[in-house]
Formats: structure tokens, sequence, C-alpha cells
């Protein structure tokens, strides 16, 4: 009899998690346009929601199939589903952050890229943003960055991060400088556009990460860029 109990209490953990799994990789938020703006309804609070699905519903299963006070299997268990369940949740949530900034740039030579870790970049070129050899923001990078606002504050949980680049013209310790100067920047323009400073972070990374031959100007031109990287939280 206690063979049969422990079967049915895995079957009924297993049929469990394949249903939550389910309703976690379909669920999406509702998105309405009403007056020109956009309200992703429920977005953020779903986003909240599968960062804690895993654990939570990792934990009920957990216990369901431990038998007796066997918490040992039960635990482990119990991590193997939710890490599953948390997985599910936050790559939804990565995927719908690059749908909806590819809707806002639409049109526009800004590229945007889901990463393989679930996070969403979006590549803004130096020169439409920056001068030679300067961190000042040109009027031209203003529209670029404030479609990067936007994404960032309808997806209000996720987290932001800003990495500046350079091409390899000149001393690396300035191109360093230059960089990071790129990067805060960007920041400082995102927290005027109503992104709070405590969910962003910004890097520079000089010319050690080109994404193109500098020994051509097309290929420098690409390399000068700030890449700003959403991450749903989970």
């Amino acid at each position: 009899m206690n063979i049969i109990n422990q079967t049915s209490k895995r079957a009924t953990a297993l049929l469990a998690a394949i249903a939550l799994v389910g309703c976690a990789s379909t669920a999406a938020p509702v998105s309405s346009t009403n007056s020109g703006t956009t309200n992703t309804g429920g977005f953020d609070r779903n986003t909240t929601i599968g960062a804690g699905t895993g654990a939570v519903l990792g934990g009920i299963l957990g216990a369901a199939v431990s038998d007796r006070g066997d918490k040992n299997e039960g635990a482990l268990i119990g991590a193997a589903i939710g890490g599953v369940l948390g997985g599910v949740v936050g790559n939804r949530y990565g995927t719908q952050i690059e749908q909806r900034a590819r809707d806002i740039f639409k049109g526009s030579n800004t590229n945007v890229t889901q990463m393989p870790d679930g996070s969403t970049r979006i590549n803004i070129a130096g020169d439409m943003s920056f001068n030679s050899g300067s961190a000042e923001l040109k009027n031209s990078g203003m529209d670029t960055l404030n479609k990067v606002a936007q994404v960032a504050r309808e997806n209000a949980n996720s987290r932001v991060v800003i990495v500046g680049h350079t091409d390899n013209t000149g001393n690396s310790d300035a191109n360093q400088r230059l960089s990071l100067a790129r990067a805060n920047t960007v920041k400082d323009y995102l927290m005027t556009s109503g992104v709070a400073s405590s969910r962003m972070t910004s890097y520079g990374r000089g010319a050690s990460q080109p994404i193109a031959s500098n020994d051509t100007e097309s290929g420098r031109t690409q390399n000068r860029r700030v890449e700003v990287f959403l991450f749903p939280n989970q």
C-alpha cells in the first residue's frame, strides 16, 4: 500500500508539473491601445509572478511527493520542477520584451536581438548618437533613446544593462573612458525619461569586443556603438 501511495503522489506531482508548465508557456499579457497610449495589461504583474513561480510551485510539488517526512526526496524533486517552471516562465517573458522592442523600433535602423541568455539587446549606432571622440548626445540619437526608454518603462520589472564600445583607433585607455562615458550618457538620458536609476547598470568595454573588422571604415563604424540589454527579472 505504501508503494502505491508513493506512486500515486509522484504521478499527481508530475501531472501537475506538466499542467503548470503548459500554463506558464502560454500565458501572455493583454496589450491594448487607447488614445495613442499603449497599455501592456498585466505584463509587469505576470513577470513578477513568473519570478517566483518556480520556487513556490516547486516547493508545493516537492511536498506532494515526499513520503512520511522524507523531505530530502521531496526537496530534490521540488527543486527540479521549480527549475523547469522558472526557466519556462523567464524565457517566455524575455521573448515578450524582445517582441515589444521590435514593434517599437519597426521601420528604424536600430537592431533588436534576443540573446541566448534570454535578454533583449538593442544596438544603438554610435555615429547616430555621438560625434567622434565625444560622449555628448547628438539630437539625432534622442529619438532612438526615447524608444529604448519606452521599452524599459513598459517592462518595469526588467533590469537594464548599458555597454559602451569603441573602435580600436587611438589609445586603449582613452577608448575605455570614452566607452564608459557614452554608456553613462545613455543611462542618464534614460533616467530623465522615467527609467529608475536603480534598475540600470553601465559598463565600458573600449575596443575589446568588436563586431566587425577594424581594418575598414565600415567595420569601425559598426564597432562604435552602445548596446542596451533588458533582462527579465527571474
